[in-house]
């Protein structure tokens, strides 16, 4: 992690110094495709594919699991218990077979329709980051208070104690999750508004 941190400062820093702002690439290690030294050139070249690829089975894994968990939840746990012989089978197959092949046929599709490095980091930076950062953690709290709520009618639970332990500072109040979603909302509205008007120039 200290090796990779220092190359791209390494990087960055001579990109800056040594290129104009028009002529540096998306990627910055592009802009050394014709350095003197020819395997340097390529090192550098290959140094951001080298740290992807070292990540992507953990990445690919991961997708892998949560497809998995969400069609499990979605469908029941029956199939992953067993069942019948065919739906135990066709499960094993769909676990084994196509979900492997979808985790490892998008990122493919994506890198074969385009090249535009700056839309990829739009979409996933400002969507995809929204999403995990606001939306799904908002979401998640609004159901743990509902489900929080259940237990103290049901009188699983002490309401007071619920109150003290989960209710308390700022964010308890109902409306800062609609806060954080309406702000949410916004931000993906102005950052659709601004990729549209890119895609016109």
């Amino acid at each position: 992690l200290c090796c990779c941190l220092l190359v791209y400062l390494l990087l960055n820093t001579v990109v800056a110094l040594r290129f104009k702002p028009e002529q540096i690439e998306d990627v910055i290690t592009l802009n050394f495709q014709n350095f003197r030294a020819h395997e340097v050139s390529v090192f550098l070249e290959l140094f951001p594919v080298c740290t992807l690829g070292a990540s992507f089975p953990i990445i690919a894994c991961t997708l892998r699991n949560n497809l998995q968990t969400l069609i499990l939840l979605s469908k029941g746990s029956t199939a992953q218990q067993g069942g019948a012989g065919k739906a135990a089978g066709a499960w094993r197959f769909v676990e084994k077979v196509v979900m492997p092949l979808v985790v490892l046929i998008l990122p493919l599709m994506v890198a074969y329709v385009t090249q535009n490095v700056e839309m990829l980091v739009s979409i996933t930076g400002s969507y995809g980051g929204c999403a995990i950062e606001f939306i799904i953690p908002t979401l998640l709290v609004m159901a743990a208070r509902k489900k929080i709520a259940g237990y103290a009618q049901s009188g699983e639970v002490s309401g007071m104690m619920l109150q003290s332990k989960f209710s308390m500072g700022v964010l308890s109040k109902p409306f800062v999750v609609y806060l954080i979603l309406g702000w949410s909302a916004l931000c993906l509205i102005l950052v659709t508004i601004n990729n549209m008007e890119k895609l016109d120039k």
